[in-house]
């Protein structure tokens, strides 16, 4: 079992960041959750907060593998529940880190506690290291920057940093981190008189953009409809001048109007074909001048609104 230090790295999946965590440094504890072992160099403390009837359905393919780390590990495991097939897992101590979370409320004899807020097992290492008075806590391979997966988790994250750092925890945050990372100061990062008329300016660009942009789908669309009806017209004719020959009715004459009649659509084909990679032609360009004014407007700080962000 790893010796208890003041100093911890927790560790996480991002490619980030993960490399900088301090392996080499031996004041430093290395804490990684559920299978980070190995993609890293070094790991003192485990966290693994699934249900075990979850974890073969989550791990798959590789649930024997991990089930036999687990098994033959030396290094702590926090677990749901200690598991006696993992003879160095030990339960997660819920109760202690609520009421200690509960501990930073300031409220009122009368008042009732908020409810517990933790939202990934990133804020349950996190919480445990602050219950056990570390004096720094740096957050490595840990960027939360999916919406669909972190976008509760991050903030989470983020409010943990905060109650941390006022209890004057040193909190390390590589720069490679998307953690405390975002706007500058709002309100403050503009100056909003330098870009006036060309925020108004571009704003006005991108509107005529996307209205020829819609002109030339319109015009695209109605080319190739228009394709689709001379190509019909056109195999029709060319099968009629088969049917007159298969029969004995192809009269030199007919075949010849037939001909002229086929070379007729083919020229329209070509000429709605060329109609509509012009068209497409276009949009991409439109759509080109669109984003790029976007991206200017972007960069002095406004949204496509004109909007200080």
């Amino acid at each position: 079992m790893a010796a208890s230090k003041k100093k911890v790295a927790i560790v996480g999946f991002s490619e980030n960041s993960r490399h900088l965590a301090p392996y080499d440094d031996d004041s430093f504890e290395i804490w990684g959750c559920n299978h980070l072992y190995r993609l890293i160099p070094r790991v003192d403390v485990v966290f693994e907060l699934h249900h075990r009837g979850e974890l073969e359905a989550k791990y798959g393919d590789n649930w024997a593998e991990y089930r036999d780390w687990l098994m033959t590990t030396k290094e702590q495991i926090y677990m749901l529940e200690k598991q006696p097939d993992f003879p160095t897992s030990v339960r997660y101590p819920i109760e202690d880190i609520v009421e200690f979370l509960s501990s930073f409320q300031q409220k009122r004899p009368d008042e009732e506690l908020e409810s517990p807020y933790f939202a990934s097992t990133i804020g349950y290492m996190f919480m445990l290291a602050l219950m056990q008075d570390k004096k720094e806590i740096g957050l490595y391979g840990v960027d939360m920057v999916i919406d669909s997966e972190y976008g509760v988790q991050r903030p989470n994250t983020e409010y943990m940093i905060g109650l941390a750092r006022g209890r004057g925890v040193k909190v390390v945050i590589p720069k490679e981190s998307a953690l405390l990372k975002g706007r500058k100061l709002y309100a403050y990062e503009h100056e909003t008189w330098k870009y006036a008329d060309t925020i108004t300016a571009m704003r006005k660009r991108i509107e005529k953009l996307s209205e020829q942009f819609n002109e030339a789908e319109v015009k695209a669309n109605k080319a190739l409809d228009t394709m689709h009806v001379w190509e019909g017209a056109r195999g029709w004719a060319k099968e009629f001048k088969q049917a007159l020959a298969d029969n004995g009715h192809g009269k030199p004459e007919v075949i010849k109007m037939i001909d002229e009649q086929v070379e007729i659509l083919n020229q329209r084909f070509k000429e709605m074909e060329e109609a509509n990679k012009k068209a497409v032609d276009e949009q991409h360009n439109y759509e080109g001048a669109r984003w790029e004014a976007m991206y200017w407007i972007d960069k002095f700080g406004y949204n496509d609104r004109g909007e200080p962000m």
